[in-house]
């Protein structure tokens, strides 16, 4: 998991051990739970994912991106993709994924998973195949996607 720093925007990770006390009390079902960093108390809304201290100051949180899930320099390259998918840049225009990463989006849709994580040079991204939508966790840039499989 990981907290909004305030003033610079950057994401800052909790340590393994908060991140498994959010990740365990998520699966339990909680809705809230508390948490200690550097001696300074914290109630965190999973619902809401926001995190708020004693203050009432609050900032929010999010699930840290897995960074291994897929790294297309890392498969093996099929000739054609099982069913392309694509993303539309800045001016407009729809560009077709790598192959790789077409037939792994293919893949997490098929299993019903509500999102995806890839690495494309030094930009991670996360694509949500059931809101269309591609977000470059860098800049929280967001760009619609599709494919015939939807």
């Amino acid at each position: 998991y990981q907290r909004r720093v305030h003033g610079d925007g950057r994401w800052k990770p909790y340590s393994d051990d908060i991140s498994e006390l959010l990740s365990q009390a998520k699966s339990d079902g909680e809705t809230t739970t508390n948490i200690e960093v550097n001696k300074v108390h914290y109630v965190v809304d999973l619902l809401t994912m926001v995190q708020f201290d004693t203050d009432g100051m609050s900032r929010p949180i999010r699930q840290r991106p897995k960074m291994g899930a897929f790294n297309p320099s890392e498969s093996i390259m099929p000739q054609q993709a099982e069913c392309p998918w694509y993303w539309m840049d800045d001016t407009g225009e729809w560009v077709e994924y790598d192959v790789s990463i077409s037939n792994y989006l293919s893949d997490i849709l098929q299993k019903g998973e509500n999102a995806a994580f890839f690495e494309l040079g030094k930009a991670v991204f996360k694509v949500d195949p059931w809101a269309m939508e591609q977000v470059n966790l860098a800049n929280n840039f967001s760009c619609p996607m599709y494919s015939a499989l939807i």
